[in-house]
């Protein structure tokens, strides 16, 4: 079911945090540690940039993972030249 702004508590109308972030940390219960936040943020980054260039992002993470797993060079997200 999908979750509006006019769905949250009273008091995250007024909370100085931008809709987005409330609504992460609302649908993700937050994090507990600055790495678990760095996570979060390093995924959500992949996700939209791979949702930009349209690609998979399962696909891109596997080739990521074996990259790392065989000692390679990982793959890129940033824009060729």
């Amino acid at each position: 079911m999908p979750v509006s702004v006019a769905d949250l508590p009273s008091r995250a109308k007024t909370n100085p945090q931008s809709g987005c972030e409330r609504l992460r940390k609302q649908l993700s219960f937050g994090t507990q540690s600055a790495s678990g936040s760095r996570f979060v943020e390093t995924m959500l980054t992949v996700v939209e940039t791979c949702r930009q260039q349209k690609q998979r992002v399962f696909d891109f993470l596997v080739r990521a993972l074996e990259a790392r797993a065989e000692g390679r060079k990982t793959p890129s997200l940033l824009p060729r030249p």
